[in-house]
């Protein structure tokens, strides 16, 4: 009697595994993802039935994997297998290289992955694949499997470290997909050892000093991910963490583009619904013609007197050669004759015998130097943003300094009256210096907002919230998606995109290590955003 009772209990537990695995491979026919427990519930299938059945959900992805790994291979690419094809970066042949994230677990956006290979076969690029944690651990419990379209050889996936060139690599360290900001506690890996991409599908940058070598900084970054975003969890206390990953995460990409063994060139990109997306005013898609589209430009802060010339010629001369619908200018005012920086006789007599100590010869040099970029640019409206720099002259102003400064006295005079006008000091300042202002100049102010697609373009970055110092964790609560200046160093956060410098390097207060880069932003109609670096007198190879 009791061995009957142990066939039917044995029988039934048979029927009811096969009964599990058929719904097991329903799941995955279907949604083309690992099962969660809260798939087989539709199947009146619970969490303890699986338990009992299997020992848990882990247990039951093994077996499907050691009885019918045939099946997994129908639908997916296997991380085991993928990771041991003998694939180099190095062995590619190529100097450009588009790198994503993919998710395991995740599904691919085929179009997307359709764009970026049609933009590597016009420009003779590489698709390079990044994998990053599932929200499960796959690789630790090597239940990891990515979508089969990655068996394409066209894929190069990166699970060791792969050098791109002596000052770039692409980092094997595994970060989870859901990690808030991924690259934290990363930034002293890349000020010993280069700059670093690492897998994430959310889009960070952070450049960081390489000692006292003015110029030379180095970047960790993460790409984005070409994978749609998938978090869902069953534990209640990870709900949070699934909906912020679902908010931050970037269908994107870096470029990166190798001139030689030391030098890189690189930007983002992000995609739209339909998976297009643009690099350098051309729009790519994945069944349109490739075509050139307007772009809105973000130089880094000029600083007038002080501004690197050879610098802004290699952002005007590649925004001449686009269709620029606006132009945004940050700190184009230097302040360097009548800054409140400068306490001391002897620095007032050193500007003064450098021939830097007239305001308006100060002013008639940044109005002149303003007026060129526009022309060269031909930008249809230039937008100057309120910023600190601009305002050194109303502080001149309102102290009334120019009472001990005779050398500026008289003009400040005319200029001081903007005070009690409507009206920018600045351009004040232009006028009463002989300069007539183009029509399509247009001064913001600080409450002024200024948007392109939903990013805000109107704010230099220098005041935080309700008067604290500005970080970009305050500078996203405030505006979520924005393209900043001030810090003089590129940085992206999320939605923050922060333009550098076109300044000299070296200003004198910046003395040490210091992080700057000369840096600026393209940003399109459709609010997809790119920062563009001058390396050495180049922003691209294309």
């Amino acid at each position: 009697m009791s061995d009957n009772k142990d066939k039917t209990l044995e029988k039934q537990k048979e029927e009811r595994r096969k009964y599990i695995v058929k719904v097991y491979k329903e799941v995955v026919s279907e949604m083309k993802r690992l099962p969660v427990y809260q798939d087989f519930l539709d199947y009146d299938i619970s969490r303890d039935s699986i338990r009992r059945v299997f020992g848990g959900i882990e247990n039951l992805h093994e077996d499907i994997r050691d009885t019918d790994g045939k099946f997994l291979d129908k639908h997916f690419s296997s991380v085991d297998r993928i990771f041991s094809e003998e694939k180099s970066v190095k062995n590619s042949g190529k100097s450009l290289y588009v790198i994503t994230t993919a998710v395991a677990g995740a599904k691919i956006h085929k179009g997307f992955l359709k764009t970026i290979d049609k933009y590597c076969k016009e420009n003779n690029g590489q698709i390079v694949i990044m994998p990053a944690e599932s929200i499960t651990n796959s690789f630790e419990k090597k239940t990891a499997v990515f979508p089969k379209e990655f068996n394409d050889p066209k894929y190069l996936f990166v699970t060791d470290t792969a050098p791109l060139n002596n000052n770039i690599s692409l980092c094997s360290i595994q970060v989870s997909a859901k990690q808030i900001k991924p690259i934290t506690g990363l930034s002293r890996l890349g000020s010993r050892e280069g700059s670093y991409v690492f897998a994430s599908p959310k889009q960070f940058l952070e450049y960081v000093p390489s000692g006292n070598k003015r110029g030379k900084n180095y970047s960790i970054m993460t790409p984005g991910a070409c994978t749609l975003p998938d978090y869902y969890s069953e534990v209640f206390v990870s709900k949070r963490l699934s909906y912020i990953a679902d908010h931050d995460h970037t269908i994107g990409a870096i470029i990166v583009e190798i001139e030689d063994e030391n030098i890189f060139h690189f930007r983002q990109i992000q995609c739209d619904i339909d998976g297009s997306f643009i690099d350098l005013g051309k729009k790519y898609s994945p069944t349109d013609r490739t075509k050139k589209v307007s772009v809105n430009a973000i130089m880094g802060d000029l600083h007038g007197v002080n501004a690197d010339v050879d610098a802004i010629n290699v952002f005007s001369d590649l925004f001449s050669k686009m269709d620029v619908n606006s132009l945004y200018l940050h700190d184009i005012f230097d302040g360097y004759s009548i800054s409140h920086h400068v306490t001391t006789i002897a620095e007032r007599a050193s500007r003064s015998g450098k021939g830097l100590s007239n305001l308006i010869e100060e002013l008639q040099k940044t109005f002149d130097l303003v007026d060129n970029i526009s022309k060269k640019t031909k930008a249809k409206d230039v937008y100057i943003v309120k910023s600190n720099h601009d305002e050194f002259l109303d502080r001149y102003l309102k102290d009334g300094r120019y009472i001990s400064d005779p050398e500026n006295h008289l003009a400040s005079l005319k200029i001081a009256t903007s005070l009690f006008e409507k009206g920018d000091v600045l351009a004040k300042g232009f006028e009463v210096s002989g300069k007539e202002i183009p029509s399509n100049w247009h001064f913001l102010q600080r409450d002024d907002t200024s948007m392109i697609a939903d990013v805000e373009c109107g704010s230099h970055g220098d005041l935080g919230l309700n008067g604290a110092k500005p970080s970009l964790n305050g500078l996203e609560k405030i505006y979520g998606n924005c393209v900043i200046g001030h810090n003089h160093t590129a940085a992206i956060q999320r939605g923050v995109f922060r333009v550098g410098t076109l300044s000299n390097l070296n200003m004198g207060y910046n003395r040490g290590p210091s992080s700057w880069t000369q840096t600026c932003c393209l940003i399109y109609d459709n609010g997809q955003r790119q920062l563009i670096n001058n390396v050495n007198g180049k922003c691209s190879l294309l």
